[in-house]
């Protein structure tokens, strides 16, 4: 079997093992609040027109995971697991599908 898929896949999507997968999301942190104790509310740059929901989970680049909690169409919210001592200036995050 090849590695094609028919029909071909769509815009963001990659061909794996013939079917078509979406792949992370990139997103950049533009907001962000201390809960206290090691956790941090974020806001990131996409939202439900970016096909992110509520429930998805990523990553802040060498600082720690997320989950997120609450979206509008180009906007979501999420809670960091980290600090906002160590979020700093890092502000590319990941959102897995």
């Amino acid at each position: 079997k090849t590695n094609t898929c028919e029909p071909a896949c769509g815009a963001g999507e990659t061909c794996v093992k013939g079917e078509c997968k979406l792949g992370n999301i990139s997103a950049k942190v533009v907001q962000s609040v201390a809960r206290g104790g090691d956790k941090t509310t974020i806001t990131l740059s996409r939202g439900t027109s970016h096909k992110v929901s509520p429930g998805m989970k990523g990553k802040v680049s060498g600082v720690g995971s997320f989950s997120i909690t609450s979206c509008t169409p180009y906007r979501c919210t999420a809670v960091l697991n980290a600090p906002i001592s160590k979020l700093g200036a890092k502000n590319r995050a990941t959102i897995y599908r």
